[in-house]
């Protein structure tokens, strides 16, 4: 405000202002336009490097991202994401913005921006990585801060392995959420028999850049994720590109990546702790559930990030705070549920709620789709509260 600029919160939640969007929703685009002639995109936020949260400077963790400087045409294309996010916090049209009026530009690239998100039929971001996979002759280099992929990229994956692609996959060694993090790991052990190399990029830093390179030839970049928030939740913008001198630059960054990441074997991650495993696995099946559930169902769920599914403390204090009336219950919850005894608690496999009972209940979990939509469905004409881990 102090300079001037014109400023507006992006899907906010602001309920005593009467902004209220679907809590599970964010525009996730990263991009910068200059006089309609430079445009970047990439990973980066306009923030330091850690963010300037205290937990991550405690942990001396740092970002590390990737951008990419535009010109030519392929600028109005990123301009009209612009004004379509413009347009959509403020009901705004800028008129003195002219997206026809283009210039060649400095390279000899093919360049197509690609949005995303839940206003589109489809899932285009994905439907984007899924169509390049399958077209792999030689060469995949995935860069990904969340890899959490859906089953049919996993598979696309697999297959191009199968087929004789040489694949690789970048990853932080150190993760920054828990969730996301251990389920992520829990798709190691299929990657690697699979036959993809896993380079992990060494901690303290944070590898942030999200990227993919298909036979020297294409290449994509920008603010997607390989998970299914970026897929369904997020609105996202990427840049694809054809051309020599763009994949020699890519190139150059993965081989940097690779100098600073050491590569995990399947031989080392088979010796990791049984609870290391459990953790993994338990992560990446409530994370796929709820998102899952977001994307199908939308409706509104209170969410909590950055919860371990077993720190008792912090359930705690959540719990003591919000005091549920009703809670979907996944697994490893039981010493919380034995302190604090929610009314109501409706577990997947049965949907039934387990009454006002002060005795132990039985746990069961069900990574069903269709059951944790009927659970919803449930809960609503019950008219309990939802609550949701994820």
């Amino acid at each position: 405000d102090a300079m001037g600029a014109q400023w507006h919160l992006m899907l906010p939640v602001q309920p005593l202002k009467g902004k209220y969007q679907r809590p599970d929703l964010r525009n996730h685009r990263k991009l910068l336009v200059v006089d309609g002639h430079v445009a970047f995109t990439g990973s980066q936020n306009v923030t330091d490097s850690t963010y300037n949260l205290r937990k991550n400077i405690k942990r001396g963790l740092h970002w590390v991202d990737m951008m990419a400087r535009l010109d030519g045409p392929v600028v109005a294309s990123v301009n009209a994401v612009f004004l379509s996010d413009w347009y959509s916090e403020t009901d705004e049209v800028i008129d003195d913005i002219e997206l026809f009026d283009v210039t060649s530009g400095s390279g000899d690239l093919d360049c197509q921006v690609i949005p995303s998100g839940p206003g589109f039929e489809f899932q285009n971001n994905l439907k984007l990585f899924m169509t390049l996979l399958f077209a792999a002759r030689e060469k995949i280099i995935i860069v990904s801060p969340y890899f959490v992929p859906d089953e049919g990229l996993l598979l696309a994956i697999q297959t191009a392995c199968q087929r004789g692609v040489h694949v690789e996959l970048f990853v932080s060694e150190e993760g920054d959420r828990a969730m996301v993090y251990h389920a992520q790991r829990s798709y190691y052990e299929a990657l690697l028999r699979g036959g993809v190399k896993i380079y992990m990029y060494k901690k303290p830093y944070i590898l942030h850049s999200k990227s993919m390179s298909v036979d020297d030839e294409v290449e994509v970049i920008g603010s997607s994720n390989m998970d299914m928030r970026s897929f369904g939740l997020n609105l996202e913008i990427s840049l694809l590109t054809r051309g020599q001198e763009f994949v020699e630059q890519l190139r150059a960054v993965e081989d940097r990546y690779r100098s600073q990441s050491r590569e995990l074997t399947l031989e080392e991650w088979m010796q990791q702790p049984l609870r290391s495993t459990v953790l993994d696995n338990l992560a990446s099946s409530s994370k796929a559930s709820l998102e899952r559930v977001h994307q199908l169902a939308g409706r509104e769920v209170l969410g909590f990030e950055e919860v371990d599914l077993l720190d008792q403390p912090g359930l705690n204090r959540v719990f003591e705070q919000w005091k549920p009336e009703a809670v979907i219950h996944f697994a490893g919850l039981n010493r919380v549920f034995e302190q604090w005894k929610p009314e109501a608690v409706i577990h997947f496999a049965g949907l039934k709620a387990v009454g006002e009972s002060n005795e132990k209940p039985l746990w069961y979990y069900s990574n069903n789709v269709g059951g944790t939509l009927n659970l919803l469905h449930a809960m609503e004409d019950s008219g309990c509260r939802t609550i949701v881990f994820s």
